[in-house]
């Protein structure tokens, strides 16, 4: 099976055989997607990937919950913040944090307020682990919330889970320091009770177009096996919420002169999804 194939299923649910398409979902981290459209088009889940998918989503509501803690300190502090990437996307396409699997926690935090956040984070035991000390001060700070070892920044051991937050200058992801106002993306979330800010629903699209770029033409897709996982993303997304204008996207990537990043992505959308 191939990419089109595979893209073929997901508009049409068709496929040649059942073991080919698990195969490409398990070799090319799709399983959670291939679990929604099995379940969109009635086809049974193999007992064996079942279980490994709920395996996976269990680790991601340990994380989540063990992150639960500090997310309520931020709120409580009044800490400019929102989730990005894994939980907010597993959000946005399912309505639920854990249907997406994920292996880490992104949260972007404003730059102003990283005083408040270094206080929250030492007075809930992390210890800062940065070296030179060179934070930029007026870029927006992008922290991870992770198991790995390297290129932690604050860190804590939970019973025996390693907790940390990497800081970085997102410039890199998204120029978030162009963002005329961080708190206008803000969107308020409740989930089982609990309210967090997550990306609004514009710039998680940008962010996932960039990080589909990264996949699709940069070594990261090829090392991780994501090469195709942000565009049928994407192609979720638009399908969902139909009322985004295509045209507000690529001017927001035209404000933060990423169009070859835009127009890169959307001719590689449309070869699987519209021109097929």
């Amino acid at each position: 099976m191939d990419t089109y194939s595979f893209a073929d299923f997901i508009k049409y649910g068709k496929y040649s055989s059942i073991a080919d398409l698990f195969s490409y979902a398990k070799s090319n981290n799709l399983v959670d997607i291939l679990n929604y459209y099995c379940k969109k088009y009635k086809i049974k889940f193999p007992i064996i990937y079942q279980r490994a998918y709920d395996n996976t989503k269990f680790l991601s509501m340990n994380r989540f919950e063990k992150l639960k803690k500090f997310l309520k300190t931020l709120n409580d502090n009044k800490i400019n913040y929102y989730i990005i990437k894994g939980p907010s996307i597993s959000k946005y396409l399912y309505d639920d944090l854990f249907e997406r699997l994920y292996s880490d926690i992104d949260i972007i935090v404003s730059a102003c307020d990283y005083i408040k956040l270094h206080k929250c984070l030492t007075k809930n035991g992390f210890h800062n682990a940065y070296i030179n000390n060179s934070i930029p001060r007026r870029s927006i700070l992008q922290f991870s919330f992770n198991i790995r070892g390297e290129d932690i920044i604050y860190s804590k051991n939970v019973n025996n889970f390693e907790i940390g937050f990497e800081i970085r200058d997102t410039i890199r992801l998204l120029n978030l320091k162009q963002m005329d106002n961080f708190n206008k993306h803000i969107e308020r979330c409740t989930y089982g009770g609990f309210a967090f800010n997550q990306l609004d629903l514009h710039y998680t699209i940008v962010l996932q177009i960039i990080y589909a770029y990264n996949a699709y033409f940069t070594e990261y897709g090829v090392v991780n096996n994501y090469k195709i996982k942000y565009i049928i993303e994407l192609y979720m997304l638009l399908n969902k919420y139909s009322f985004i204008q295509m045209n507000e996207i690529k001017q927001i990537f035209s404000n933060l002169k990423l169009n070859y990043m835009y127009n890169s992505i959307i001719k590689v959308y449309n070869l699987l999804f519209i021109d097929s």
